[in-house]
């Protein structure tokens, strides 16, 4: 805005509050009684390479997974409203004209259940991976030049809060819950 003085854009607002969002993630919880948020976009199409990478992003920054082409989904334990939700993900790049709606009971052919669309298994190594690293630096950062410690707490600080960041917040049958508060925890103290 001035030379040497930058601001974020009016675009870029609503994704620097989601990078921002992983110390209250918790609070937006609410508990899961076995509905779905989901998100009809096959209308929309895949040809505009921009929308759909804003689109990808939003979904992904909203702990959505696609069930079938252009059926978007995740449990509904977010304690926002359906007109919130959307919103949050038209901010974050969702096309206005996608279709979002409550689903309180579905059946799917496939043979997989629904639940494993998020891998439960790569979510809490992550938790686990992020605990390990952060113990570990907590416990040499005292012997480390100022300089040093700088940059590691920066880029370990940078990989948690990116991780936080894209976790789907997914309901206790389908994550450790506990585990996730943990980690959340671990980053806010090593912060």
């Amino acid at each position: 805005v001035d030379p040497g003085y930058y601001k974020i854009g009016e675009n870029g607002a609503a994704l620097y509050e989601a990078s921002r969002a992983w110390r209250r993630q918790h609070d937006r919880l609410q508990e899961w009684r076995g509905g779905w948020i989901c998100v009809h976009t096959a209308h929309l199409g895949r040809t505009d390479r921009k929308a759909l990478r804003s689109r990808l992003r939003a979904f992904s920054l909203g702990g959505f997974k696609e069930l079938e082409d252009g059926l978007w989904l995740r449990p509904d334990n977010i304690a926002l409203t359906l007109h919130e939700i959307g919103r949050e993900l038209n901010d974050l790049g969702l096309e206005r004209s996608a279709v979002l709606f409550h689903a309180s009971d579905f059946v799917h052919t496939s043979q997989e259940p629904v639940q494993t669309l998020w891998d439960r298994e790569a979510i809490e190594q992550s938790y686990q991976a992020a605990l390990s690293a952060m113990a570990e630096s907590r416990a040499t950062l005292e012997a480390k030049p100022l300089h040093l410690a700088a940059q590691e707490t920066l880029r370990l600080g940078l990989a948690v809060v990116t991780s936080l960041d894209h976790d789907p917040m997914l309901p206790d049958k389908f994550d450790d819950t506990d585990l996730r508060s943990s980690d959340n925890q671990s980053m806010i103290d090593y912060h």
